[in-house]
């Protein structure tokens, strides 16, 4: 009997490998969720008015990111399916067309939901300071929400056509500038208001 010993190497084409296999993509969701630890310790230090509000906030915007997911969805679809069909002209069809309507759900159901954000938000809790916070962080995120989108869109296409490697990078980018947007609105936006020296006995 002969016993191999192999021995693991991790190297920068090693890793490369991996990037371009699409196998460190739980690595973006991890960064992602472990550095929002961070966005909710600074909302937290304002008290729980403003992580009242900041939670109930995000809740709406995930309506609004779902919607836009499933354009993200559908674009991974019709690239991988038109380019193994060998029909390379419905591939760049198919971009523009999940641009344009990733464009369209994101800016109109942005924009709605910051215009109603008040009664929406006060489905959720009704404390005025509660909705408050929530209002801060809509404006921030929503206007412009269909960014996301847009991103989420090209991520899509890549993967389809078998780019695993720039999608990667892109979103680790996006990643960690969107938690330091969240960090410039709860640490910004929230330490320079005075609501959290209130009553909080009436947040549930």
């Amino acid at each position: 009997h002969y016993q191999t010993t192999q021995r693991t190497c991790f190297t920068l084409e090693c890793f490369d490998n991996l990037i371009k296999n699409g196998r460190m993509r739980p690595l973006v969701g991890t960064l992602l969720h472990t550095l929002g630890i961070h966005v909710t310790a600074v909302a937290t230090l304002q008290g729980t008015i403003a992580v009242a509000g900041n939670a109930n906030a995000g809740n709406l915007e995930g309506f609004v990111y779902t919607s836009m997911n499933a354009v993200h969805q559908a674009a991974l679809t019709f690239a991988s399916q038109n380019l193994g069909a060998g029909k390379i002209s419905r591939v760049r069809r198919s971009v523009f067309v999940c641009l344009a309507t990733v464009a369209v759900i994101g800016l109109v159901m942005g924009n709605a939901f910051h215009l109603c954000g008040r009664p929406l938000l006060s489905l959720y809790n009704q404390n005025a300071d509660v909705i408050e916070y929530g209002m801060l962080r809509m404006a921030w995120m929503l206007p412009l929400y269909c960014l996301c989108g847009l991103m989420d869109v090209m991520t899509g296409v890549l993967r389809g056509i078998g780019d695993s490697k720039h999608p990667f990078i892109f979103i680790s980018i996006a990643a960690v500038m969107n938690i330091l947007l969240d960090l410039c609105q709860n640490g910004i936006q929230f330490g320079g208001n005075n609501l959290c020296r209130h009553d909080e006995r009436n947040v549930v």
